[in-house]
């Protein structure tokens, strides 16, 4: 598959040039939007193996036109390009790549090839197909957080809650466990890298937001039951094709990932390894079905301006109001009384 690499650095302008993006791809069936920071912050369109190249090189066009207007003060850019050159060796060691790229000038339009593989063909077919399928929602989401100037920090949390409602047993929410495994395996190692992110402080934050939170979702009530309704639907369709996709060494990955959870000293792992293992998570089609459909949602993240870190925090927030809406604990859920 072809991408582009659209680097823009005014980022007062990024709403309208994703609002332009759509215009000038209307008639591009299979596309998807997301963001990276190697060789400066940039867009990327990525287009399905079957979109002809003529396609994209009349989109590249039309999008350097646009770019042409785009314009940027130039004391801006040489703080931008300094913060790159400070931060862009730290973030390429995160990512196992031995250097980074030099910075791009702002309007540069590059065309590449999309390289993304996660286990097998079946697998990585799979992700890649979601993304197609959830760009629209996802456009929609951005254009509609900028156009009613919500705080991302009001609406992520509520959102966030709404897909993990999918995976339900008993009428019990089970998919937020993801979200609690996760920030607590952070919290576990910011602690040993001797950094001040702590539960405390996360649930000092939530609490400071949390009338926000119920106020956006009281508000915004209908654009929550779209976004609801695409992952209840997406999880239905995993459901029944998740067998034909995942393989032995899958499962013997998970079955390594579940016992690593036992390496984990904080309160939840300790007892949630027992717990995942009394109720079969590893082999069981929802929980499996669930772990694809919230890795999706993570990939769709950067495009959405959500951070690494805004990511935890908006995942911990979501995890307490999941428990505060439906008056139990993660401890309760697993039999800890």
């Amino acid at each position: 598959m072809k991408g582009l690499l659209i680097f823009n650095y005014n980022a007062e302008e990024d709403a309208r040039l994703v609002h332009k993006l759509t215009t000038i791809l209307a008639c591009v069936d299979r596309y998807f939007l997301s963001r990276s920071w190697e060789g400066g912050p940039h867009l990327k369109i990525t287009f399905d193996e079957d979109t002809k190249a003529s396609v994209i090189r009349r989109a590249k066009d039309d999008i350097n036109q646009v770019m042409n207007e785009i314009l940027i003060n130039e004391e801006l850019e040489r703080q931008l390009i300094q913060k790159y050159e400070r931060n862009a060796s730290t973030l390429a060691k995160l990512e196992n790549k031995e250097e980074a790229s030099a910075i791009e000038e702002h309007g540069t339009i590059k065309m590449v090839d999309h390289h993304f593989f996660y286990h097998n063909r079946e697998i990585t077919d799979l992700f890649n197909e979601m993304r197609f399928e959830a760009r629209a929602l996802l456009t929609d989401l951005y254009m509609y957080i900028h156009k009613h100037n919500i705080k991302l920090s009001h609406a992520f949390p509520v959102l966030f809650h709404y897909v993990s409602e999918v995976y339900k047993e008993d009428g019990k929410n089970k998919g937020y466990f993801s979200f609690i495994s996760h920030v607590h395996g952070f919290f576990e190692l910011s602690k040993k890298q001797g950094l001040s992110y702590s539960e405390a402080e996360f649930e000092k934050h939530y609490q400071a937001e949390r009338s926000s939170m119920v106020l956006f979702a009281e508000k915004h009530s209908g654009f929550i039951n779209q976004w609801s309704t695409y992952w209840k639907k997406s999880f239905h369709k995993l459901k029944i094709n998740i067998d034909d996709v995942i393989d032995e060494n899958y499962l013997e990955e998970m079955e390594e990932s579940f016992s690593s959870l036992k390496e984990f000293t904080n309160d939840f792992h300790h007892r949630f390894s027992d717990y995942a293992s009394k109720q079969g998570f590893i082999y069981d089609p929802s929980a499996t079905a669930y772990r694809f459909l919230i890795n999706s949602l993570y990939m769709c993240l950067p495009f959405l301006r959500v951070s690494a870190l805004k990511k935890q925090q908006f995942i911990y927030m979501a995890y307490r109001y999941t428990e505060e809406l439906n008056d139990v604990t993660w401890r309760e859920q697993i039999g800890i009384r």
